[in-house]
């Protein structure tokens, strides 16, 4: 396996350009759920994979939004093509024998034992649609958590929840959810299995909860962290640029986000929606 190689100098560095891309890329990065509290004892983080986006996200939420140590497990050959990942704390998992599930297991325990760092899994194990359902995990988590029950007595998990939306504007929303940190506790009789069944169930039911926000596309529902320093909106920088002189020019106010502008239709289903929600007919 390759174990991560932290620097804080590059991993300052990372944060930075992190925080840039994601402003560049999406309109805004909204959350919702409870932020959660860093418990005390290892952490360990379940996420849905749906998109390649995931890591970076990861990254950013756990060091710029939650201020928190994290490490993550990645591919080993996948981790070779990135090297530079080692420095903000990714180690290369093989996937490909039982020797490097034992590794993963021997190496994580290592890093969490005895310490308040987070490790974040996308737990599905591979790129999976946020629409399948049921949410299923292969066992890696439930292994470290029962292991780190063993030989700790502690351990936590918690479920972000992530989804990508394009809603009113040309680039998509980045949505996020965080759902309780769960407390886990060494007793007799609890078994592996019931772990990982609890972790999936957690993560379906936010996933189940995010959906739905994503659907009703209201961003009062959500707070933001990032956001597009030029809006996001707009439809080309020149034509943009001509809007905005033409509009100071007759004294206007000329937004460039296209959800800025909106006429509520007097007729149609929408229409009628509206008055039912004031107790119309």
């Amino acid at each position: 396996m390759l174990p991560a190689a932290k620097s804080a100098p590059i991993e300052r560095w990372f944060r930075w350009y992190t925080r840039r891309y994601l402003r560049r890329s999406f309109h805004r990065v909204l959350w919702c759920g409870e932020l959660p509290t860093r418990p005390e004892g290892p952490l360990i983080i379940c996420s849905n994979h749906s998109s390649w986006w995931d890591m970076l996200a990861a990254f950013w939420i756990a060091t710029d939004l939650l201020g928190w140590e994290g490490y993550g497990p990645m591919d080993e050959r996948q981790l070779r093509r990135y090297a530079i990942l080692r420095r903000i704390g990714v180690f290369g998992v093989d996937r490909e024998s039982l020797r490097g599930g034992r590794e993963f297991l021997d190496y994580a325990t290592g890093l969490l034992a005895g310490t308040d760092r987070a490790l974040w899994i996308t737990a599905q194990g591979e790129l999976v649609s946020t629409d399948v359902r049921p949410i299923r995990f292969y066992s890696g988590p439930a292994y470290l958590a029962e292991r780190l029950l063993r030989e700790t007595g502690r351990c936590a998990y918690l479920s972000v929840a992530l989804d990508y939306e394009f809603w009113d504007e040309k680039r998509p929303e980045l949505l996020i959810r965080f759902g309780a940190v769960r407390e886990l506790k060494a007793e007799p009789g609890l078994l592996r299995k019931t772990i990982l069944r609890a972790m999936e169930a957690d993560l379906e039911a936010e996933m189940d909860a995010l959906d739905e926000l994503r659907r009703g596309r209201d961003a009062s529902q959500f707070r933001q962290a990032l956001a597009d320093r030029t809006g996001g909106g707009g439809v080309s920088p020149v034509y943009d640029l001509l809007r905005s002189v033409s509009a100071r020019i007759r004294r206007e106010h000329a937004p460039r986000e296209h959800g800025a502008v909106h006429t509520p239709p007097r007729w149609g289903p929408a229409s009628a929606r509206r008055r039912r929600a004031v107790g119309g007919k």
